[in-house]
């Protein structure tokens, strides 16, 4: 069984800590041997959420990349079990994580659609008119959009 070393309790002020609240990973027990103020978590390590948070940029899209993880191991462990009248399915586990990833990745991606950008479109050397307006024959010969 794999360690899941972090700080523990969590610390809420660090985006780490944040993070681990977000996916509800807070519970954790002493590490063997054990070291203070570290603890083996349930579910991801420090480690492991800083790379999240790293690789993301964002505590929403750190948030993605942890449950797309989760769902990942979920897809791997899928299975069904039938046995009279008692039966277990584990198939849907690995989607219903992806949805809660989706989200978090909506919300990631709102957040950064809120920076604004202001740049020039006008890229082409054409003195034709713009394309939806009445067509004339172009006096100079157009080339194109040309980027360079």
């Amino acid at each position: 069984m794999a360690i899941n070393k972090g700080v523990a309790p969590a610390d809420m002020n660090t985006d780490v800590g944040k993070l681990r609240a977000i996916l509800g990973d807070l519970e954790y027990v002493e590490l063997t041997p054990p070291e203070a103020g570290f603890g083996d978590y349930r579910l991801f390590g420090d480690a492991e959420l800083t790379a999240f948070l790293e690789t993301g940029g964002s505590i929403e899209i750190a948030a993605y990349f942890a449950y797309m993880n989760l769902a990942a191991s979920a897809a791997m462990e899928s299975k069904t079990v039938k046995d009279f009248d008692l039966s277990i399915d584990l198939t849907k586990r690995a989607t219903d994580l992806r949805l809660i990833a989706a989200d978090w990745r909506n919300r990631g991606d709102a957040l950064a659609a809120d920076i604004f950008e202001l740049f020039d479109v006008s890229i082409d050397d054409c003195s034709c008119p713009p394309e939806l307006a009445a067509r004339s024959v172009c006096q100079g010969g157009c080339r194109g959009v040309q980027l360079f």
